[in-house]
C-alpha cells in the first residue's frame, strides 16, 4: 500500500480518476522516492522477471525493476502526466493534505514529510 495508494486515493477522489490508473501512473515515481528503504523487497521483485539480472539488493536491482515498471507504464499507455488528468500546481495543497491524512502513509517504507508528497506530484505533472 504506502505513499502511492495514499497519493492516488486522494487523487482519484478529488479529479474522479479510476483509482487503478492514478497508482500505476505514480508507481515508478514513488518506487524512486522509496528505492533506498527498500532495496531487499526490489531486488526479490526484480528477481521474478525473467528478463531482469538481480542477484543482490543493490541499487542496479532496485533501478533496473524501475525501469520494467517505467516500461510496463509505456506498453500500456498509462505513462502520462497528471495534467493530462486535469491537475494543476494549485491542487496540489489540497492533494497533499488528503494525502497525508490517509491511513497507507503509515504502511510506507519511508515516511514522507508534506514537502516530500508535493514534491512526489509534481514529479507527476
Amino acid at each position: 500500500l504506502g505513499v502511492v495508494h495514499a497519493m492516488a486515493h486522494s487523487l482519484g477522489g478529488w479529479k474522479d480518476c479510476a483509482h487503478g490508473e492514478c497508482n500505476a501512473i505514480l508507481l515508478p515515481i514513488v518506487m524512486r522516492y522509496n528505492r533506498n528503504a527498500g532495496l531487499e523487497e526490489y531486488a526479490e521483485a526484480a528477481r521474478r522477471i525473467p528478463s531482469i539480472q538481480a542477484d543482490d539488493a543493490s541499487t542496479e536491482a532496485a533501478d533496473a525493476l524501475i525501469a520494467a515498471v517505467e516500461q510496463l507504464q509505456r506498453d500500456l499507455g498509462v505513462n502520462v502526466p497528471l495534467r493530462n488528468l486535469g491537475l494543476t500546481k494549485e491542487d496540489l495543497p489540497t492533494l497533499v493534505d488528503l494525502a497525508f491524512a490517509d491511513v497507507c502513509v503509515v504502511t510506507n517504507p519511508r515516511q514522507p514529510t508534506r514537502k516530500d508528497l508535493e514534491n512526489l506530484y509534481a514529479q507527476a505533472l
